[in-house]
């Protein structure tokens, strides 16, 4: 049902910024973000609502909430970035004490493995393109790009 009322409020949003209603596009945008919290797909529905840029620039440094927003990611990036190495840090030790075992066991009950993947073959696509050419070029199918979200930290001032 919140798929449906996505999508929904998708084809309405797309008819009235066509037509420029600004206000209603903010009303809308609020609702969809609410809907997007109960979606597993949420970023593939915003990259089949906003699939291209326009090449524009939007100022929301007047926008209180989404000013707030954007403090939050960057903390959260912060945040992200030291548990990530914590994490590391912690997967280290362990992996240090376990040495050539493949498992290791602990008094919660829990464990970890440690083991090394099969050996595979991968196919070297670069090497065909230059003994081949001609045949990899009629094996060669567009691939549409996608929009990355990149965010900026503020200059630090100096």
């Amino acid at each position: 049902q919140a798929r449906q009322q996505f999508f929904g409020y998708v084809v309405f949003l797309g008819a009235h910024c066509a037509y420029g209603q600004a206000g209603l596009r903010r009303r809308l945008i609020v609702r969809l973000h609410k809907i997007l919290h109960t979606l597993d797909s949420s970023d593939l529905a915003l990259r089949c609502l906003f699939p291209s840029d326009a090449g524009t620039q939007v100022d929301l440094s007047d926008d209180q909430e989404l000013n707030a927003t954007f403090e939050e990611l960057l903390q959260v990036r912060i945040d992200l970035d030291a548990a990530q190495k914590h994490e590391a840090r912690l997967r280290q030790l362990i992996q240090m004490y376990m040495g050539e075992a493949s498992k290791a066991l602990f008094a919660s009950g829990g464990s970890v493995t440690w083991k090394r993947s099969k050996d595979g073959l991968t196919f070297n696509t670069s090497k065909f393109v230059q003994a081949h050419p001609t045949l990899a070029e009629r094996f060669m199918t567009p691939k549409p790009g996608s929009r990355r979200f990149c965010v900026y930290e503020p200059e630090p001032e100096v």
